[in-house]
């Protein structure tokens, strides 16, 4: 067994009535901070009027097909049960938003000691991008919940040796499909890492888990949404739904308008979300090597973690910050691992629990107004909006926003896309 996984000596000695108070603890400061800006405007996101309108599942499906049946699904399940239309979506968002850090947390009690897998935690769950995200009807939360634990589950069979884990990562990844296909590229390989590392014979069980929900979930979309008299197309055409990744890949717009430009926006992002604690998270990159020295296995793990996700956003698709939100949870596991080759345990807490702060005066300070002037203008449009101020005033962002008016393509041309729900919408 990986001695990492038995390496906190804290943990051991925590009573299990201490460990439920410190999970209580980080989901309540969780839900209080959600719950201060759960008002405000909406839709946030063009995509939140798609869901609305897709509510009664399998009814007329308009979200970018395949899409995201199980999204939806769990979106009607709360709608009957009485919650607004909006507000369905809502509840399973700031649901996600407290299990994936409660969830980071228990798996950084393995490897860290109590103190630093606590505020670790916490520094993911007020990270602006995962705060603003908890409160809108869009997916992510619950997406690298998911995501979490198949990670998870590959690093509990990675360091026991044990097939079980594996498989239920290959479960894990069978029901992210559902949520969002896109899973399958960020987290395939690291289930594949899982299976070779581990149990290289059961490698056919997986794969046919794996595929097998994938092409259910294909099978069904096109049984729905598929046939002839269905007035959503590119379902039935397989080339329309490839043609429309590689629009905006690498493959199609070259070096300095695919990856460049992609590079620009995922720095861009990632300078926003990590904020202050972006300086500690280049000096954890730059303590790689020392890490590796003592806990080679996180090193590798974290790679197989961000990885293809990284290569998918650089290559093929940048558009949301959300679609980096599985890259988040990694950096703030770089963070921890990199103080605690560096600095004592009590020490790397109090660093952590700096971040916190950080992110929290980020988050509820930063003045977003359309009123900004210069390079807070264009920073309030393209991503400053990730903050309380920006979420209040949400419905604003496109007054000083167009889509791709910094860096247009052949497939970005700037355009004027104010989200609103449809007339006979009530959301």
């Amino acid at each position: 067994m990986d001695q990492t996984i038995v390496s906190n000596q804290e943990s051991r000695v925590i009573t299990p009535t201490q460990h439920l108070l410190r999970s209580v603890a980080l989901c309540a400061i969780l839900l209080i901070s959600r719950l201060w800006v759960l008002r405000h405007p909406i839709p946030v996101h063009g995509d939140e009027a798609g869901f609305v309108a897709a509510l009664g599942f399998p009814s007329p499906y308009p979200v970018h097909l395949p899409g995201y049946p199980l999204w939806i699904a769990l979106g009607t399940m709360a709608w009957k049960l009485g919650a607004s239309k909006y507000a369905a979506f809502v509840f399973w968002s700031l649901l996600g938003s407290l299990a994936a850090p409660w969830l980071l947390y228990r798996g950084l009690r393995w490897v860290l000691s109590e103190g630093l897998a606590w505020w670790t935690a916490l520094a993911f769950g007020l990270n602006p991008l995962m705060w603003f995200l908890s409160v809108t009807a869009l997916n992510y939360t619950v997406g690298v919940t998911l995501g979490l634990i198949v990670i998870g589950c590959v690093w509990r069979g990675k360091v026991t040796c044990e097939s079980r884990w594996i498989e239920r990562a290959a479960w894990g990844m069978a029901v992210c499909v559902w949520l969002r296909p896109d899973y399958l590229y960020w987290l395939g390989p690291m289930v594949l890492y899982g299976v070779w590392t581990c149990r290289r014979k059961s490698v056919v069980r997986v794969l046919s888990i794996v595929l097998l929900s994938y092409g259910s979930l294909i099978a069904t979309i096109l049984y729905l949404y598929g046939g002839v008299n269905s007035t959503v197309q590119p379902i039935g055409n397989g080339h329309l739904w490839v043609e429309g990744l590689l629009n905006t890949s690498v493959f199609r717009l070259g070096v300095m308008d695919g990856v460049v430009r992609s590079a620009a926006k995922l720095l861009g992002i990632g300078v926003w979300v990590f904020g202050a604690s972006g300086l500690l998270l280049v000096i954890s990159f730059c303590l790689v090597g020392r890490i590796g020295t003592s806990r080679p296995s996180v090193v590798v793990f974290l790679l197989w973690w961000t990885l293809p996700l990284t290569a998918f956003v650089l290559l093929i698709h940048m558009t949301e910050p959300g679609h980096v939100i599985l890259l988040i949870p990694a950096g703030y596991v770089l963070m921890a691992a990199a103080l605690t080759a560096i600095v004592k345990s009590d020490f790397a807490v109090r660093i952590m629990s700096g971040v916190v702060l950080c992110s929290i005066v980020q988050f509820v300070g930063w003045p977003w107004s359309v009123d900004a002037v210069g390079w807070q203008r264009t920073l309030n449009a393209k991503i400053a909006y990730l903050s309380a101020e920006g979420l209040r005033q949400i419905d604003h962002r496109w007054d000083i926003h167009t889509p791709s008016d910094l860096w247009p393509t052949p497939m970005h041309r700037p355009t004027s896309s104010r989200p609103s729900f449809s007339p006979h919408e009530t959301p």
